[in-house]
């Protein structure tokens, strides 16, 4: 009796569900222009163009950065050329004293007198050439000129002073250079220069097979990426089944609201995002070079500030959410709903916000597989959790945001406990509990500094969602909810590729800060690699469930039949979408957050914002000119900022991070009153230094296949 009785209060759930659900959406009728096939070719043809490009492209910007540099000299008097040249020269001999941590193959350019960095490397080559009693190390400055001449050019060079030839200097098994820190090892990074264009292709042909194959530092890689990978397809995957289990259980008013409330509160979270994505970053280099203790309050001042920074933005939301509905064209109904849950959501997202600073810390300090555990946990406990409740027991939407609300905190109290019972963050128990971090102006910049380049570009990037939102409600309520649904489907394949960009971004931080701009620069490309395959797999995989998740993510037809149109666009978004996140991942890593989000906002608001409006306001294209915009932008973003990449000066890049972190250690040190630093931290630097590398970033060499060991 009391089964069948159950069964009755089903029945007729399901019964007023389905009355719900005539209301909404299947007598929907569409007044757009379905384009067919046409907007996906064209994207297709856009995506194989840019992959060609990107070789071209960095050579207009290298091309671009020479003459600005040429044209910047003169106007500073440097016309004056032989006496920048003795001056130079003069400069680089009086510097006997310093170590030099590079060899004489291999010179650092910052160690150049300043105003020589403005000439370009043709300058510093011919100005060098006519000075026939240069030093040893000013030979090296020519024989770096020379190699970048080579590589920008790609032709053959003849000799040099005294008739030395260039492609002598090294033989065929030395040809790698040697590593920053003078070890016998061979570094990956081709600097020697190329004789002729065999040569030069035989450079190419050895650094890609030190790309492709599987060493130590592939491995490393993958050992983040893959459980990364996994935890972070656990996470969206579980906020597709909560709006698949509202959908069934709620109807589909209750999914709408729920769906559009997570959106549009979004857009204040993925700005506040910056703080505990600047964790990441931030403690690789910390960790690497050593400094526990400015690791710890990193962390502090992430946390303190994402909260901070959380609330004003709550009393603003719960104002406005139910007119920001009603202004999207959705019902009273919608709009209720909406309102009376915002307040949930935003608690959610703050509980959410610290466990994530905590979670990233853990996984630079390389305690990646308790995150990932983590994660999983989460995601599993929140999506059986929902649907426990919403199939037991007849619920509204308040009630299960606050089932979502436990789980979340539960999870942040796993966090805290577990590591300090395990001791794991006691060495930076200094910077995260033994002070006020955020009184530490020198720190607190640094975190500012990161971070608000990452906010901006976050909130861009999830505004031109929002934007496209807006184009969408011009198209009716039907495109706006199914926009809104679909924005859970792409976010499960984003994760894919955000979790090989996390993995690249903590290997190469830490490479730089180690002072290894050869495998910083190798484990950026490996990332690159794996990042493309994963995407590739993941696009293969969405396609093939066309017929199937559109039906499980609601009970619509017409969202469903939406929905099924922008699958074949999406799986092309999501394998040019992968590169730029990875490529973002690694400018990232060099500290380069500025430049990365210049470009991702430029791209975002002259490419897929205007794309947008004009395939759906002028031409009234269906959903699938949204889906265009937005694969157009991320191909031309991915290019550009593969382009950065390619255009790095990663030993720069790496005395920079290694100055920057010693400056804050030094600042650390003046301001403490104790002999922590002097000592204690100096002592770990020393025992770490003295223990074997298990990660293998010191082991790789780039050797002749046939004697690779």
């Amino acid at each position: 009796m009391l089964d069948h009785g159950a069964d009755n209060e089903l029945a007729s759930r399901q019964l007023l569900l389905d009355e719900d659900d005539v209301v909404s959406y299947d007598n929907y009728v569409e007044d757009t222009i379905d384009p067919g096939n046409t907007l996906f070719v064209i994207a297709a043809i856009v995506s194989l163009c840019s992959i060609v490009s990107v070789p071209l492209v960095a050579k207009l910007g290298k091309y671009i950065i020479g003459k600005y540099r040429r044209r910047d000299n003169s106007r500073s008097g440097g016309g004056d050329f032989e006496g920048h040249q003795a001056s130079a020269v003069e400069h680089k001999q009086s510097e006997t004293d310093e170590p030099e941590p590079q060899s004489s193959l291999q010179p650092s350019r910052s160690a150049i007198y300043p105003k020589m960095r403005y000439f370009s490397d043709i300058v510093v080559l011919n100005s060098l050439k006519r000075d026939a009693h240069s030093t040893e190390r000013s030979q090296g400055m020519v024989e770096e000129a020379q190699a970048s001449v080579d590589f920008d050019q790609i032709e053959t060079r003849g000799h040099v002073e005294h008739g030395k030839d260039l492609g002598k200097l090294c033989p065929l098994h030395e040809k790698m250079g040697r590593p920053l820190d003078n070890s016998p090892k061979r570094s990956a990074f081709p600097l020697t220069p190329v004789k002729n264009s065999i040569s030069f292709l035989n450079e190419i042909l050895y650094y890609g097979w030190a790309v492709v194959r599987c060493d130590r530092e592939m491995k490393r890689i993958l050992r983040l990426a893959v459980p990364f990978t996994i935890s972070a397809i656990a996470k969206t995957a579980s906020e597709l089944i909560v709006v698949a289990i509202i959908s069934h259980t709620l109807g589909t008013n209750a999914m709408v609201a729920y769906a559009m409330t997570y959106g549009l509160v979004g857009i204040s979270f993925s700005f506040m995002g910056g703080w505990h994505e600047a964790v990441t970053t931030l403690v690789s280099m910390a960790y690497g070079a050593g400094n526990h203790d400015l690791a710890g309050k990193y962390v502090q001042i992430a946390c303190i500030s994402y909260v901070l920074c959380e609330i004003p933005m709550a009393f603003i939301w719960i104002a406005t959410m139910g007119k920001v509905l009603l202004l999207l064209g959705f019902d009273d109904s919608v709009a209720m709903l909406g309102h009376d849950f915002v307040w949930i959501r935003l608690l959610i997202n703050t509980m959410t916000g610290v466990n994530m600073c905590l979670l990233n810390f853990l996984a630079a300090i390389e305690h990646d597989k308790f995150t990932n555990i983590i994660l999983s946990f989460d995601s599993i406990a929140k999506a059986g959790f929902v649907a426990i409740v919403a199939y037991q027991f007849d619920v509204s939407l308040i009630i299960l945001g606050l089932v979502i609300l436990v789980n979340t905190t539960l999870v942040f109290s796993l966090i805290v406990l577990i590591p300090l019972k395990m001791e794991w963050v006691k060495k930076f128990e200094r910077g995260l509990f033994g002070s006020f971090a955020r009184s530490d102006m020198s720190v607190m910049k640094d975190v500012v500094r990161v971070a608000l380049p990452l906010a901006l570009g976050s909130i861009m990037a999830y505004a031109e969602w929002e934007i496209l939102t807006i184009f969408a409600a011009t198209l009716g309520p039907a495109e706006v909810a199914t926009w809104a649904v679909m924005g859970f489907l792409w976010d499960v394949f984003e994760s894919t590729t955000e979790a090989a960009g996390d993995a690249s971004e903590i290997r190469v931080a830490y490479h730089l800060g180690k002072g290894r701009p050869s495998m910083a620069k190798l484990a950026g490309f490996k990332s690159m690699l794996f990042g493309a395959i994963l995407s590739i797999l993941m696009s293969i995989i969405f396609l093939s469930l066309t017929d199937v998740l559109p039906s499980l993510v609601t009970r619509d037809a017409t969202i469903q039949y939406m929905l099924a149109e922008l699958f074949p666009l999406v799986a092309l978004g999501n394998i040019t979408m992968s590169m730029g996140m990875v490529c973002w991942a690694i400018i990232g890593a060099q500290s380069r957050y500025h430049l990365s989000t210049l470009i991702a906002l430029t791209c975002s608001f002259t490419v897929t914002v205007p794309i947008g409006a004009v395939v759906t306001i002028w031409m009234r294209i269906d959903l699938q000119g949204l889906a265009f915009a937005v694969v157009t932008g991320y191909t031309v973003t991915a290019t550009l900022l593969s382009a950065c990449i390619v255009m790095s000066d990663w030993e720069m890049l790496s005395k920079t991070i290694q100055e920057q972190v010693t400056a804050d250690d030094l600042s650390d040190s003046s301001d403490d009153d104790s002999s922590y630093f002097s000592t204690g931290s100096q002592e770990d630097e020393v025992r770490n230094s003295q223990k074997p590398d298990v990660s293998g970033q010191d082991k790789f060499s780039l050797e002749i296949p046939a004697t690779t060991s």
